[in-house]
């Protein structure tokens, strides 16, 4: 039998779960808006923790950037002597202040900058950069898994290929949910409900 002809006979939710990295479950919600009357004060009392967080999250967001704006050039500066560090301590006059850590990571950036990157730096562009490639197939339908096969073989394919497979709910799972099974739902974990200030 040919390569191709065992392709061609290929089950491919078969190969795919049997090559497939395990994951976790994800699902999704949405939510309706009839009113719920009887809990009033829990609602009140919600809504001010949930503003005095968003008032208090806010303020430290603000103190945040200050020091992060005054003890940057430190982080800088102590770079530039030989003496790197990715984390410093901010200490404070009345508590024991604050600690600053850097990360090793950095958004990524366009492509289109990459001959700009390269121009700059010459040499040393390989040594401070390095292409991020994420490719994914267009539509991973049975058609085009088992064209890939054929191509490659299924040795190859999982060469070439890292397959992770999960049971996504279909639209309208929300409303649908309630008539399921006990055993069905049981399996379903459906995203947390979010909670919003009604204007």
């Amino acid at each position: 039998m040919t390569k191709k002809e065992a392709a061609a006979q290929v089950d491919v939710s078969s190969f795919l779960a049997a090559n497939a990295t395990k994951t976790p479950n994800t699902k999704s919600k949405k939510h309706a808006i009839p009113v719920v009357a009887g809990h009033g004060a829990l609602a009140d009392k919600c809504r001010e923790a949930y503003t005095t967080m968003k008032d208090t999250e806010a303020t430290f967001k603000a103190i945040e950037e200050e020091v992060l704006a005054k003890v940057s050039p430190e982080y800088e500066n102590s770079a530039k002597r030989g003496d790197f560090t990715k984390t410093l301590n901010v200490e404070g006059t009345e508590t024991s202040g604050v600690q600053i850590s850097w990360k090793d990571s950095f958004t990524a950036i366009k492509i289109e900058e990459k001959p700009a990157l390269q121009e700059e730096l010459g040499d040393r562009f390989d040594t401070y950069f390095e292409e991020k490639r994420d490719i994914s197939v267009v539509n991973p339908c049975d058609e085009t898994i088992k064209a890939l096969i054929t191509k490659l073989g299924p040795d190859e394919f999982n060469k070439y290929f890292s397959v992770k497979l999960s049971l996504v709910a279909k639209a309208d799972m929300d409303r649908k949910q309630f008539g399921l099974p006990a055993s069905v739902r049981n399996r379903l974990n459906q995203y947390k409900p979010a909670l919003k200030i009604v204007k």
